[in-house]
């Protein structure tokens, strides 16, 4: 399937200094693939929530790893002589 060329924009490329090869091929971009606003925005909620998801494992690995050394800590002062 070809797509139909958008002449107005291939008429401001070439105008602004592209050449005509790097106009066309631009001119010819399927517009539905480009992301929109809308995907944008669930793109940055999804990050949000992964980045607050990630942030919630690092506290409670610290949490872990902090009990961990308390118990080895306490480990020492019962055996110690």
């Amino acid at each position: 399937m070809t797509i139909p060329i958008n002449m107005t924009l291939y008429r401001l490329l070439t105008k602004m200094g592209a050449s005509d090869a790097e106009a066309e091929e631009a001119a010819r971009i399927d517009a539905s693939e480009l992301a929109t606003k809308a995907d944008i925005l669930a793109l940055k909620t999804d990050l949000a929530e992964l980045k607050a998801d990630l942030q919630k494992v690092i506290i409670q690995s610290m949490l872990g790893m902090t009990a961990i050394f308390a118990f080895i800590v306490g480990l020492f002062r019962v055996f110690a002589p």
